[in-house]
């Protein structure tokens, strides 16, 4: 009996000693200060909301002063808002501030750890230059083992099994279902998202957000074209600098994340907007020009040719493509066909990433992240939503027009056929 105690006991301490060694989050605990803040907005940085944000009025090095009432912290989580600035964590000693952390990452959600203070800053590196501060959201932590709310990013693939290409943040989840959940979030794959557009600081926060549920730990590809809305690709590729230009983005995608697989929208923009229909046939041009050495020499020196295994469009496209095959002479060579080889996905299976979750359903939790786009109403469903299986955009079904590997045979891997997969 008394062993059995002393057994209960220690379990008992090692349970509370292993709970004492996990981090918590202390941001209640603190107290804030901000010189020349913008009145109202300090509140903002403690909300929970990707919609807000504290902001400043322009100066050189903006610094946030903390004070922590009770608990030292130890760590600090910051989801910046339009600028994306680097920060130290500075302590006062012999009345000079003195450096003991710092973060120079380019990515919007930022995590750093240091020894233990009560009474610190945060002075944002601006570079000499007059710029205002914007914090979305600001965490601290105490001293242990961190749990799963800051979103750690690992950087860009430097070799990716597959790579995602879309226009705006949600396209990655509207049109694809399970795609990220399965193959980033289940399968632990490298998979690499790429955006054409971002039309501000609150969607990349709400994308960053929705690809961490999903599993995806590399920070994705954010590109610079304006987004307009616009249902003709003619009209719209002028406003994005030409043709080439879009395709020469998209060849140095390829080239730098040496994907496997690439993934992208349908050809007709699902429901016609022209930045899904350029993804779509720039991708379509960039998986031949890729391989081409003599195609944006600047990219090849940087980071080589690609030739990949496999490309897919969104969806039955029913349309006419090139397609690398192989002939008798184990030559590779390019072919036109009409009988473009159709994959189906079943996204239906439950993930034990996601404790059960289908990928479809994963990818319907990580689009309510996405919290300033429209959702379902009483059971009734919004202009956006995650394609269900039987609608005419279906996310299940994919077209493969680009294969050095051949057909797609058994279907419901976007890998069959690749070796090692």
């Amino acid at each position: 009996m008394k062993k059995l105690l002393f057994l209960t006991a220690l379990l008992f301490l090692l349970l509370t000693a292993a709970q004492a060694e996990m981090a918590q989050e202390i941001t209640s605990d603190a107290s804030f200060r901000v010189p020349y803040i913008v009145d109202g907005t300090l509140r903002r940085m403690l909300d929970r909301s990707s919609e807000t944000a504290l902001q400043t009025g322009k100066q050189k090095e903006p610094v946030l002063y903390v004070t922590m009432k009770t608990e030292a912290a130890a760590a600090v989580y910051i989801e910046f808002g339009t600028n994306i600035l680097p920060f130290s964590v500075q302590i006062k000693e012999n009345d000079k501030w003195t450096d003991i952390a710092s973060w120079d990452g380019p990515w919007a959600q930022a995590y750093l750890e240091f020894p233990p203070q009560k009474e610190f800053r945060l002075r944002f590196e601006t570079h000499n230059k007059y710029t205002a501060l914007y914090v979305r959201e600001l965490f601290l932590f105490s001293e242990g083992e961190m749990n799963d709310i800051p979103h750690v990013w690992l950087p860009p693939c430097e070799k990716a099994d597959l790579l995602l290409l879309v226009g705006h943040p949600d396209d990655e989840l509207l049109w694809f279902g399970g795609l990220l959940p399965t193959y980033a979030g289940e399968l632990g794959m490298k998979v690499q998202v790429a955006y054409l557009t971002c039309s501000n600081s609150m969607r990349r926060e709400e994308l960053l957000n929705g690809l961490w549920y999903c599993g995806v730990r590399n920070y994705p590809d954010i590109g610079e074209f304006e987004d307009i809305k616009s249902y003709s690709a003619v009209q719209l590729y002028p406003k994005w600098g030409g043709m080439d230009k879009v395709d020469r983005y998209v060849v140095r995608l390829l080239r730098r994340y040496q994907p496997e697989v690439a993934v992208t929208q349908a050809i007709d923009g699902e429901y016609g907007h022209a930045a899904h229909v350029i993804c779509a046939r720039s991708m379509s041009r960039a998986c031949l020009l890729a391989s081409d050495p003599s195609y944006d020499p600047e990219s090849v020196a940087q980071y080589g040719v690609w030739t990949g295994k496999k490309v897919y469009l969104q969806k039955d496209n029913g349309i006419r493509v090139e397609i690398s095959v192989q002939n008798e002479a184990g030559e590779k060579v390019i072919v036109q066909r009409d009988d473009v080889p159709v994959t189906v996905m079943d996204w239906r299976i439950p993930l034990e990433a996601f404790d059960g979750l289908t990928g479809y359903e994963a990818a319907e939790k990580a689009y309510l992240l996405h919290m300033s786009q429209p959702h379902d109403k009483n059971g009734k469903k919004s202009l956006y939503y995650i394609t269900p299986e039987d609608d005419e955009n279906s996310s299940f079904v994919y077209t493969l027009i680009y294969s050095t590997v051949g057909d797609d045979e058994a279907g419901g891997d976007l890998f069959e056929h690749i070796e090692g997969y």
